[in-house]
């Protein structure tokens, strides 16, 4: 789980205390219900997943397709009064990509996919990439960041135009902890950011990082 000392290695939390990408991660595929896109073949199947001690009833799950620019690609889909029982993983939906998306647009397009009680509580949610990211057509965008500081606590609402993938914060203080990071960005939409640490301070200046995956490529 955690490095021993200052070293490159597979641990999840560093020495200094910081988590790795693989322990948000983790973090995300151990939530108590899960959705869990599969795809099988030339099928893509929709699995709920609940490690909950009781069963959930009228749920309804909402899957749209967007491109990397925001663009809504067709009629989300809907499905409601769905049931899921305690400690299960069942399929509730299966659609053919092929059918939908030419090869080109499977490159430039996810899916969101969103599962909501009856109460409109988000129980769950994912993004689901068609490809691998080595072969994702992504787009050149910049991160926009608006800050709220004051003792202990820094406030992060980060903006882009367009996707931004694999979004990573960074600040020079070992053992910080951030609400979250290694996370997609998706185009307009804004996300909160809250890190912690007794070492930041109101009137203080926070040198910052923000960096996605798309900056990386040569």
């Amino acid at each position: 789980l955690n490095a021993s000392w200052p070293v490159v290695s597979w641990s999840s939390i560093d020495y200094y205390g910081n988590w790795k990408a693989l322990h948000y991660q983790a973090k995300r595929v151990f939530a108590p219900i899960l959705i869990n896109p599969i795809r099988q073949n030339d099928s893509l199947n929709i699995y709920l997943i609940s490690d909950c001690p009781d069963t959930k009833d009228h749920l309804m799950l909402e899957m749209k397709v967007t491109d990397f620019d925001g663009k809504k690609q067709g009629k989300p889909i809907q499905l409601n009064t769905l049931t899921v029982p305690a400690n299960t993983s069942q399929c509730v939906y299966r659609i053919k990509p092929d059918t939908w998306l030419s090869p080109e647009e499977q490159q430039r397009c996810f899916m969101q996919l969103t599962l909501k009680d009856k109460a409109g509580n988000t129980l769950a949610e994912t993004v689901y990439f068609f490809r691998k990211t080595k072969d994702l057509l992504l787009p050149e965008t910049t991160v926009s960041c608006k800050m709220k500081q004051k003792d202990g606590m820094c406030e992060l609402t980060l903006f882009s135009p367009a996707l931004a993938k694999d979004v990573f914060i960074e600040i020079p203080l070992q053992g910080a902890r951030f609400s979250d990071n290694f996370f997609d960005l998706l185009p307009g939409e804004r996300k909160t950011v809250v890190i912690t640490s007794p070492q930041i301070k109101k009137g203080e200046e926070l040198p910052l990082t923000i960096k996605h995956i798309r900056e990386t490529y040569n």
